[in-house]
């Protein structure tokens, strides 16, 4: 599994974008050896983004002092799942 959420505070996302977000962004992956589990809950208010293809894949955080770029790699290719921008400018 692997998702991302947009900037979230209480429950709610607090805004549709990454730019000088005012509330945590949340990245989950992992499935752990497990075959096709589906998600048990349905897109949350705040979930920007979701793999629902059960694809291995792994993260890369990259950071400087104004943004910090994730980037949702696939284990199989090293092609890009998911990737975006946090910026605090």
């Amino acid at each position: 599994h692997y998702e991302r959420s947009y900037p979230a505070r209480g429950g709610e996302s607090v805004q549709k974008d990454y730019v000088n977000p005012g509330g945590t962004v949340f990245v989950v992956g992992g499935i752990s050896g497990v075959g096709e589990d589906a998600f048990e809950k349905e897109y949350a208010d705040f979930t920007a983004w979701r793999d629902e293809t059960y694809r291995e894949s792994w993260g890369h955080l990259n950071c400087n002092s104004t943004h910090a770029v994730w980037t949702q790699r696939l284990a199989d290719s090293g092609g890009v799942l998911d990737q975006f921008t946090i910026s605090k400018i």
